[in-house]
């Protein structure tokens, strides 16, 4: 849930403070995924991303890897080549875990 700060615009029937500062379930049929408290959320146009609070440093680490791949998968994409070359050669140098 992203709040600033708690609020009280829904009348009780509707809706109600369970938890703060718990952890946050996301279930349907599409996702099961649990935010925590100190994770790190991330989105843009394309999406979300949760990132674990206990994995953050790791991910900083892993991140110019990835944007070094997608800079140069965009420059091949300009000058001509396939998205499926380009980052078959791109992608395949990024840094993992």
């Amino acid at each position: 849930m992203f709040a600033r700060d708690v609020g009280t615009t829904a009348p009780n029937e509707v809706v109600r403070v369970g938890q703060i500062n718990g952890p946050l379930q996301l279930q349907s049929e599409d996702q099961d995924a649990t935010i925590h408290p100190g994770d790190i959320i991330v989105g843009d146009l394309n999406g979300v991303v949760c990132i674990p609070q206990s994995l953050a440093e790791k991910v900083v680490e892993l991140i110019p890897s990835q944007v070094e791949a997608d800079e140069k998968v965009a420059e091949d994409i300009q000058n001509g080549r396939t998205v499926a070359e380009a980052m078959k050669e791109h992608r395949s140098n990024v840094k993992q875990p």
